[in-house]
């Protein structure tokens, strides 16, 4: 049976919609190199399966990689500073999907270090702070206030509810006392 040549047409025109519709569906037009979790941090990200793309990667990017391998994190950078933000800062970026656009630092915990990217040839090796630690361990906190006491070294406290836990750090990102155990929380709640 011969098709007429508009009703061929069609017909191939609807199997190649349906083709793409199926590729978009599977995620196959995009190619994620990093696993993000809103709900653990939005300040740390992990490696994809498919990371990394050697051929996206920056000459630094490179040679890190051959030194230290995978790294366990990549910090995105909301800014200059790079500041840890909460969720309601980092929203705008999240909700528009441009998080992986921003700078990354490289986060090797084992190693405690970061790796900033000063620019594509040159990468800078910074001991991990001790607020970098905790991030890595307990994702972003439930709570953070600022510190203000002249007579106390901490200048932010990080509480973490479903774990029963307050740290406070100096300005610097330093531990500024021992974690204090927080009564009347239930310490066996893990944030899943």
């Amino acid at each position: 049976m011969l098709l007429h040549t508009n009703t061929a047409q069609r017909l191939i025109g609807r199997l190649a919609a349906l083709a793409l519709l199926l590729v978009a569906a599977t995620g196959c037009f995009t190619k994620h190199l990093y696993d993000f979790d809103p709900n653990f941090s939005v300040n740390l990200m992990t490696p994809d399966e498919d990371w990394p793309d050697m051929d996206k990667m920056r000459p630094a990017e490179i040679e890190v990689f051959e030194k230290y391998g995978e790294p366990d994190f990549f910090r995105p950078w909301y800014n200059r500073r790079g500041e840890i933000m909460n969720r309601w800062e980092a929203g705008p970026r999240i909700r528009t999907k441009t998080v992986t656009d921003l700078r990354m630092s490289w986060i090797y915990e084992d190693r405690s270090v970061e790796i900033q990217f000063k620019s594509p040839t040159q990468f800078v090796e910074v001991p991990l702070s001790d607020k970098l630690k905790v991030l890595c361990e307990r994702g972003d906190p439930s709570e953070i206030a600022a510190l203000t006491n002249p007579k106390d070294p901490a200048r932010e406290a990080w509480t973490y509810f479903d774990v029963g836990e307050k740290y406070f750090f100096t300005e610097e990102g330093r531990f500024a006392r021992p974690k204090q155990v927080l009564k009347g929380i239930s310490r066996g709640i893990q944030r899943m």
